[in-house]
This record gives structure tokens, sequence and C-alpha cells, in this order.
């Protein structure tokens, strides 16, 4: 049976220690209250954050983070992101060291600006392929419901996500699989600050027209941070080069016909027209050409 951890219990963290034990998974959920602790275990029931709610008898509780610790094959990080660090270094000594550090935490560190994945990776000191990310669009209430969601388990180790997918799958809750950890964690901090703006477009009165410029617009701003921060994403034929670079931003050279590259900077280019009283015909989006900055190469795709 899959052994797993969960330290920290509020209201995502038991909402999400209830969909590994539906799961089939035996379930240990740190708190730091030992009052909390006697509820949960004998109570059957969280009552300072999910009242109401029958929790799994696949689910038990303690105070010693070492209990929780013993043996877990996945360990869940659910505290809140701005304490990860200093909850983190007391707890890494007692961890599995083949254990599988999961954040279901949203945020960026402030002063490292760092995501949560890198600060587990830091302080834990365990590689990147130890540690996954699930993050989505749920509220833990209807989780604990036991209501249709759907959410992204990542880990650069294909494997091991597939492998995290497994033990939180129920006919209610649905993971999908990922390997883009840094686009699943900015994702999820991101849109918070999206929401906000849409809040405050609201409170100032403003339309439906508004509102829908700050979310597309964010989620151009998002997609193009995600990409400046995955320098090793895999290429794929629907991106331009430059977008699987660390390189800097090309410029796009006119819409016609490209022919092969020159120098940095320039790219000549072979018009073509069906007839001489014509103009050149536009190339087509995937078969322009991306003129590189002074120093590193063009290329026309």
């Amino acid at each position: 049976m899959t052994r797993c951890a969960v330290f920290g219990t509020g209201s995502w963290g038991t909402a999400f220690a209830m969909v590994l034990a539906d799961a089939g998974c035996e379930v240990t959920l740190w708190a730091r209250r030992a009052a909390l602790v006697d509820a949960i275990n004998t109570g059957r029931t969280n009552p300072d954050y999910l009242p109401g709610v029958e929790l799994p008898e696949g689910v038990r509780a303690t105070t010693d983070p070492a209990e929780a610790a013993r043996g877990a094959d996945f360990t869940v990080l659910t505290v809140p992101s701005q304490t990860l660090r200093a909850n983190l270094a007391e707890w890494a000594p007692l961890l599995p060291s083949d254990t599988v550090l999961v954040s279901l935490m949203k945020g960026v560190e402030l002063g490292t600006a760092k995501r949560m994945s890198e600060v587990i990776e830091e302080v834990a000191k365990v590689p990147a392929e130890r540690v996954a990310v699930l993050t989505g669009p749920n509220l833990a209430k209807e989780v604990a419901a036991r209501q249709p969601a759907a959410a992204v388990v990542a880990c650069v180790d294909e494997d091991v996500a597939r492998r995290l997918q497994a033990a939180c799958h129920t006919p209610y809750f649905r993971p999908y699989t990922n390997t883009d950890v840094v686009g699943c964690e900015l994702g999820g901090a991101v849109k918070n600050v999206i929401a906000l703006a849409v809040g405050i477009a609201t409170g100032m009165g403003l339309g439906d027209n508004a509102k829908a410029s700050l979310i597309t617009r964010g989620l151009a701003e998002t997609t193009r941070l995600g990409l400046a921060m995955a320098p090793t994403r895999t290429p794929s034929p629907a991106w331009p080069a430059w977008a699987t670079s660390s390189r800097p931003a090309p410029r796009r050279c006119p819409a016609t016909t490209p022919s092969a590259p020159t120098s940095a900077g320039a790219c000549r280019w072979r018009r073509r027209s069906r007839s001489p009283s014509r103009p050149p015909r536009a190339s087509s989006p995937a078969s322009r050409c991306w003129i590189w900055p002074a120093g590193t190469a063009s290329t026309c795709r």
C-alpha cells in the first residue's frame, strides 16, 4: 500500500488527504496542535477547517513529524508558502531518502522570488526528479464534498508524475500529468494576481470588456514569463525556435517567404510572386523568419 505523509492540516491539506485515502493510500496528517490531532483521530473530522466533513478511515493524524514522515512514499507539503523554508529545514532530516516531495502550495518566496519547488530542492537537498507539484482550479470544500474536480501533477520525471497520479486518482478527482513544473507553478501563482486585478476592476465599476482584457493580457504575460523562466523546455513544432532558448528574444522579419538566414540582425528574402504584376505573397506564421539580436544566430522557419 502506498503511504503518504501530509504536512499541514488546513482545508486543502485535509481535503487532499481525503483524496489520497479514497484512492487507497495510507495517510498520516501532521498537525501542530494536539487538540486538532485528537479531533481527527477520534471524531474523524477537522472542525477548524472542514467542519461537518467526515474523514476516511485511512486518514490519521499526529503532532510528531518523524512519525508522519516514517516510510512515506510521498511527502505532501501544504503549509503557507512563506513558512515553507523554516518548516522544511526542521523536517528535512526526518524524511525518507527516497520519498517524493509534493508541493500543494501556490506563490513565490518573498526575498528570493523562488518557486516552491525550488525552495524544496534547496532546503531538502533533493534533485528536481524527486519534487512534484499538484495544482489546478480546485476549491477544497468541493473536493472534500467529493464533487468532480481535475488537477495537474507535474514533475520533470514523467514516471514520478504517473506514480503520483495513480496515488491520487479517484472517481471524483482526475489528475493529469505534465513535465512543465515551471509553467504549472507560475500559472497557480500568477493567476491570483490577475484575479485581484479583475476584482479591482469590478470595484471600480468597470464592465466585462475591461475584465476580459485583463484576463486575456494576463494570460499572454503569464505565457511569456513561463517561457522566459524555462530555457530547457523541450522543443515543439508549435513554438518558434527562440521559445526553447535562453537567448534574447528576436524580432520578426517582414511577412514574406524567407530563404536561408545570413548574419545576425539581418535576413535574406526570396520574394515569391505568381505573376510580375502581383506583389509577393505573405508567408504563413510557421515560415516567417526570426532575427536574433546582434551576437546570436538568426533562423528561418
